[in-house]
């Protein structure tokens, strides 16, 4: 009986979550000012309680974070009670991220993109195309062959191809 309950408990243990991507449909990210020790404490103790997460800290007196619709009204009364200054920098992340995808993809004529797994001769082919259409910006070739002794073609991309190194 033990030896099911280790199994059954093992099995749940084993198994992945199921890969989905993430939705941040109306996160915000903003910049705060962090302009006293009592509002990088606030911001500290907001990350240490999950409310918020850091996009930026390298940019010194100022950090960015993203905020979930859920926690918005919360971080936005917790940072105006604290005098904090801030601005939003998107109101929506996850239509950012959408409207991205979009450009991407038209700027990237055909189906290709960088999302999904495409096979080697595939990989070569795009990056064939992109050097016939910018044949004066782009080169390709080998730097190789992987160890199943497939061709390891790279792209280069200057405006001086030949001094480029």
């Amino acid at each position: 009986m033990i030896f099911l309950a280790l199994l059954i408990v093992g099995a749940g243990a084993l198994r992945l979550p199921e890969d989905k991507p993430v939705d941040y449909s109306g996160y915000k990210t903003l910049r705060v000012a962090l302009e006293s020790e009592g509002l990088k404490e606030l911001v500290k103790l907001m990350v240490e309680t999950e409310v918020i997460s850091i996009m930026d800290e390298g940019l010194g007196e100022q950090i960015d974070i993203l905020v979930s619709p859920l926690e918005h009204p919360g971080v936005k009364g917790n940072l105006d009670g604290a005098n904090a200054k801030y601005q939003v920098l998107s109101h929506d992340v996850g239509a950012d991220i959408e409207e991205e995808r979009l450009e991407i993809l038209q700027a990237v004529p055909g189906v290709f993109d960088f999302r999904n797994y495409y096979a080697v001769k595939y990989q070569h082919s795009h990056l064939d195309a992109l050097v016939s259409r910018h044949p004066d910006k782009a080169e390709t070739f080998s730097i190789g062959t992987s160890y199943e002794g497939r061709d390891m073609k790279v792209i280069r991309i200057s405006n001086d191809l030949a001094n480029a190194d």
